[in-house]
């Protein structure tokens, strides 16, 4: 192999390391394109599967960005980046790069989470952290932890979401990563709060709701209370009952003389 042009590749690499991390996608789209060319004239395997990853974090940043413009080209750049994912895994395991692989099934898991395809994420960052365990990565630890956590989260399963979130904090604690703290503390209070909301649940649907204890007081008040009649109403059917009785005692009186 061509040391010099393996460091070439390895180094178009780099700048798009840099131009990513900018924000500048496009730019460093073109890099790794550069360095995947190169690596795969070179017949570098594991080369090759690292431009692959590179590219599919690129487009998947790309897409990420159109979608919070408001940009519907997003979902191209999303589809880009799955088809770059799924390529560069076998290539990955092939290899034996157990870190790579495992980040490219993180990048794979936040794509399904992103179409909420929530069971699937699930599944492949759950990959991503047995793999990280093996290797005793600490980040991919942490990573992969909050990740599932973020899928459970999304499937209302709080509860599991919440013991992994607590053990994904413990590790950016020890890594001093404070943002990734604070991601933990938000998601943490969330279910803490969906939680609680769900302890207090309705009553069956073919139930009447129990009355509180002031809608209860409030109806033994009234059913106590002595019933009041509209006063109009009742001087209009004395007036009827009386106009009947004067009647009738003027056809007596008439009946009487006659």
């Amino acid at each position: 192999m061509d040391r010099s042009n393996e460091g070439k590749a390895a180094s178009l690499g780099n700048l798009g390391n840099a131009y990513n991390s900018l924000g500048q996608c496009q730019c460093a789209i073109d890099f790794y394109q550069q360095s995947l060319e190169l690596n795969r004239e070179l017949e570098n395997r594991e080369g090759e599967a690292d431009s692959l990853c590179d590219l599919g974090n690129a487009y998947a940043s790309l897409g990420r960005q159109q979608y919070e413009m408001g940009d519907n080209e997003y979902l191209e750049q999303y589809k880009k980046a799955m088809k770059l994912y799924l390529e560069s895994l076998p290539i990955q395991y092939e290899v034996g790069n157990q870190r790579n692989e495992a980040n490219v099934l993180c990048g794979i898991g936040d794509i399904h989470n992103f179409f909420g395809q929530y069971e699937q994420a699930l599944e492949f960052h759950k990959r991503d952290h047995a793999i990280s365990c093996e290797i005793d990565d600490i980040d991919g630890k942490g990573r992969s932890l909050f990740n599932m956590a973020l899928s459970l989260y999304n499937l209302d399963k709080q509860n599991e979401a919440l013991l992994l979130l607590e053990k994904a904090k413990i590790i950016y604690e020890e890594c001093e990563l404070d943002h990734m703290v604070e991601r933990c503390n938000d998601a943490i209070r969330n279910c803490n709060q969906i939680i609680a909301a769900e302890r207090i649940s309705p009553p069956p649907i073919d139930q009447p709701p129990k009355e509180s204890a002031i809608e209860g007081s409030d109806r033994k008040k009234q059913a106590n209370q002595p019933i009041v009649r509209n006063t109009e109403d009742d001087r209009k059917m004395n007036r009827i009952f009386y106009f009947c009785v004067g009647l009738a005692i003027c056809f007596v009186v008439w009946k009487v003389k006659n």
